[in-house]
Parts: C-alpha cells; structure tokens; sequence
C-alpha cells in the first residue's frame, strides 16, 4: 500500500493532499470518482469494542482492512454495503457501515477532510450516500436505548451519546431495576482504558405484579439475543480425547462444534470461535521423523493466569491413526463438511489423527494451513527447520513461504512484510577465531529485535540463500571488516565451503570505496493473504527426513 495516496502524515497533522480551507485536494476527489484504489493508513477497525490499527485500501469492489499486529485483512464487498455514516467522535472521525445482513462494520480514525474523498467514492461504486449524523453532548445520562444489529446505540433527545458494540458482551444479568452488562477486554492491551462493565437503571411501571418479567429483564434478554454469547447445546461433531498440547503444556480433550473449538484440561477450559483462527501451520519434527507440529494462530489469545497464549502448539504422533464418526445433525454442520467426507449416509474419518484434526479445523475455521516448502529452504540435514535458541529456550525456526515461526516456546510468528532487516553475527568461519556456529538477529519495521543463537555454521549457506531469495534487507552485509592477514593466513582455502556473504562483500568492496550506501536495497515482498500451501503429503516428507539424521 506505499504506493497509494496517503491522507494523514505520521505526525497527525494536516496532509499536504488538502487546501487551505481543509478540503480534499481535487485531484483526490477525481481519483476516487475515477474508480482507482485509494488508501486511508492510521485507521483502525474496530472489533469486539477494540480498535485494531492498520490500512485501508478501497477499490470499485469493496474495502480491505489489513490488522497490522497480525496481517490478518478483513473484507467488505460492495454489493454487501446498505448504507453508511461518517460521526464526530471522541478520537476524530468514524465511518461506521450497515452490511444488508444487519451488521456493522466500524472504522475510526478519519479526518474531517476524508469525507470529501468518501462520499463521492461510495456514491459511484456501491450507490449508497454517506450521511453525516450529530452526536448528543448533553452530557446526560439518561435515555433510550434503540437496538440496530449488533449495536445498541444510547439516544438523547433523539441524538446517539454512545453506542456499545453487542457482539463484545460476554455477559448480561438483571435485578429487579437494574440491568449489568460485562464487556470482553482484549488481553493483551496493558495500557489501554477499556469499560468491563456498565449498569443501566431501568425501572419497571407502577403495577407490575410480582413474578412478571421486569423492564431490566427484558433489556438484559434483549442484550442476549443480539450479543455474540454461544450456549454449548447438543453434541459436538467430534471430539478428540488426550491431545498433547505443548503450549499451553497439558493434555486437553477436543470438541468441535459447528462455530467453536472447546478444549477441557485438567485445570482449565477454553471456548475458540472459529472465527478467531488467523492461520494454521503443519510442521514435521525436524528430529523425531514420527512427530508432527500443528500450530494455531488465534486472536484473541486464551489466557491461562496472567499469560496469554496467541499461537496453541499441538504434538502428533504420524503414525497414529483413528476412525472419526462425525456428528452432521446441524444442518451447518453438514454443509461445511460436505467436501471432506466421501458417503454421506456413513459420514467418518480414517487416518493419521494430526491429519484429521487438522483437515477438520481448517475447514471449520475457512483457513489454509501452512507447510514448509522444501524447494525453497532445506537444511544441511534435509530438514525444514534450523535449531537454535531465542533468550534461554531451545526450539526450532521454520523459514516458511511468507514467514519465519520459531516453535514452540514462546512461538514466534515473523511475516516478511513486517521485517525491516536481518543480519548475521558472529558468521566468521576462517582463522584461528572460526566459531561453530553463528546468530540470526531479524528487526522489524516496529523496532523490535529477535536474536535466534547458536545456529551451526553448517546451516548458514542455505540460510543466506533463503533470506536473499526472499529480498529481505541484510543490514550489516557491508559492514563487515575484511579478513585479516593473519586470519587468511590461517585460512583452508581448499576445504572451505563457499561463502555467499563473504563473496558479496568482496564484491561490494570496491564499489563501496567512493562512500556510497552499501545497504541492501531490495524490496520486502508485499503481503498476499490466502496465498498459502496445503496439507500436502507431509507423512511421506517426514519418512523422508527420518533417513537424514537426528538433529538439525
């Protein structure tokens, strides 16, 4: 999206795409007539009451929202759109869309001057006309409640004072005149001021008879029917018994349900809307052939205590298998499970367990699931992964098509759009002071750097090819001094594997001399979302590693 027009510098002051009178800049307002993309960055959408930042890029289609913690991208088609509003609030301006099936789409963080480049946007490609509506500043706090969708907006003297996002109540109960709603609150936000809970006294009229539903109970019923509160009812379509979960560690029956995951522990319970699923990953044990990882990549994480878990690490024996029958009674059920299973009348399962579960999942939750690609990086083992360690704990990083995932505490999930650069430490092999091994440092755009330690000298060649292939930014690449004399002196030239870094930097070293910038300039590739691979034959990968070694 750098490509596309930006309406806000990153000091939040004015856009320089605007007139002195804080109107659009026409060229702007011809573009968006014009059908082209336009982009808006600084904008948040809001989801379960927390604003989520990220960019948004219309075009003649629909909108794209991508979340810029999780690269997930929300979608809004335009024939889905029936009307929208753009509001004065707290934080600047909000643009809030009706969809025809009765929900709400938010987005905040717009400026006054935006509307002139919406409006016409809106008006050409989906015919529907933006209105500009008023908020109450009364400052009472009294009023009517009026119910839209899964939003209750608080009117006074006809003009919305606030408005709470239902599907962000996780539960609602009501006394005889007063009515207690208690929101979500998004974990992983320490700083943020979020409201848990809200009272509304809501008193009954003179005469109702002892026993009759009160007004609270039926503005509390009426919280519940629009809020995204699930009852577990009826049984699950599978369940699986005695998963060995590594994080959060335990053992943890499965139940699939036909809109959530349910997992029971010994200690602890957890409820997973498939909606929450953001990726899945299958990844063979680069040292126990019979082992299989398949991670879940979910937003909002679980917590457990005071630590939140956004990626669940699941460990799979290959080799064992199982017969699933599977419970198709709810009619949603069976029509998304339609594909997976052969005859109807006899809906089952047969094979690996870490396949079934994880063909049922993907289906359930609409996520591809992500393997390794060994065309594009293999170890010098012939694994998928590279062994190393971030701060005390021992794991493996998996340099995946779009991504780096170390696995598996903590899991750490790295996209390429988010990297600004990586280099690599210590990846002096020659001389008297040749190590063993060598660090990998990746630092994202956000400033943030993980070490990966103690990689074998062995992987560094596959591994700077890798990174090359993908045009990811080496920042120290140029950096490096030259050998030294006495260190070429002590050099085995003759056994020495080829080195792709050292060579570049002999080559850039001339070039270099005039005081020019030695950085890498390539390109991050852009962010595709939905572009990942499938299952695939990952038994017959792992029977293949299993002949190459036990470490990595």
């Amino acid at each position: 999206m750098s490509d596309d027009v930006q309406v806000k510098d990153e000091d939040g002051s004015a856009p320089t795409n605007v007139d002195d009178e804080g109107h659009a800049d026409p060229r702007e307002i011809e573009l968006a007539l014009s059908g082209g993309p336009i982009a808006f960055s600084g904008i948040s959408l809001v989801i379960r009451g927390m604003a989520k930042a990220g960019s948004l890029k219309m075009t003649s289609k629909g909108l794209a929202f991508q979340i810029k913690a999780t690269g997930k991208v929300e979608m809004v088609h335009g024939e889905e759109i029936e009307k929208a509003r753009f509001m004065r609030v707290a934080a600047g301006y909000e643009l809030r869309i009706k969809l025809k099936v009765g929900s709400y789409v938010t987005l905040v963080g717009f400026i006054r001057k935006d509307f002139d480049r919406l409006s016409p946007f809106f008006q050409k490609h989906f015919s529907v006309t933006i209105t500009e509506e008023e908020i109450s500043v009364k400052g009472w706090n009294w009023g009517d409640p009026k119910f839209s969708g899964n939003t209750m907006s608080f009117l006074v003297d006809k003009k919305p004072a606030f408005e709470l996002p239902l599907n962000a109540v996780i539960k609602a109960t009501a006394t005889k005149n007063e009515a207690t709603i208690d929101f979500y609150c998004e974990p992983d936000t320490k700083d943020a001021q979020m409201v848990e809970s809200m009272r509304f006294l809501i008193v009954s009229p003179e005469g109702t008879a002892e026993g009759d539903e009160t007004q609270a109970e039926a503005f509390k019923d009426k919280i519940l029917s629009k809020a995204d509160v699930q009852v577990i009812t009826g049984r699950p379509i599978c369940a699986f018994a005695s998963l060995q979960c590594l994080t959060p560690r335990g053992r943890y029956e499965m139940e699939l349900f036909p809109s959530f995951i349910r997992m029971h522990g010994k200690t602890f319970d957890y409820k997973i809307l498939n909606t929450s699923v953001i990726r899945l990953f299958l990844l063979p044990h680069p040292q126990q052939a019979n082992c299989t990882f398949f991670v879940m990549n979910i937003d909002p994480p679980i917590r457990q205590g005071m630590t939140r878990y956004s990626f669940l690490v699941f460990q799979f024996q290959t080799h064992e298998e199982m017969t699933v029958n599977l419970n198709l009674e709810n009619p949603t059920a069976r029509e998304t499970l339609e594909k997976e299973i052969s005859d109807p009348a006899n809906p089952e399962l047969k094979g690996p367990v870490f396949e079934i579960v994880s063909r049922l999942i993907r289906t359930l939750s609409a996520r591809k699931i992500t393997i390794p690609r060994p065309e594009e990086y293999r170890n010098f083992r012939g694994s998928d992964s590279v062994r190393c360690t971030h701060g005390p704990m021992d794991g493996f990083l998996y340099p995946l098509p779009r991504a780096f995932l170390f696995v598996f505490k903590p899991t750490i999930h790295l996209r390429f759009d988010e990297i600004a650069s990586v280099s690599f430490e210590r990846a002096n092999f020659a001389g008297q002071s040749a190590s063993q091994s060598f660090d990998f440092l990746i630092e994202t755009k956000e400033a943030a750097t993980f070490e990966f330690k103690s990689i074998p000298k062995e992987e560094y060649v596959n591994l700077f090819g890798f990174v090359e292939s993908k045009k990811i930014r080496i920042k120290n690449l140029a950096t490096r001094a030259q050998p030294t004399g006495e260190e070429e002196a002590f050099a085995v030239s003759d056994e020495e594997e080829d080195d792709p870094y050292m060579n570049r930097v002999k080559a850039e070293g001339g070039a270099g001399a005039g005081g020019g910038d030695m950085d890498s300039e390539s390109a991050d590739e852009d962010f595709k979302p939905g572009e990942e691979s499938d299952i695939g034959s990952l038994e017959n990968r792992s029977s293949a590693d299993s002949g190459s070694g036990s470490g990595s």
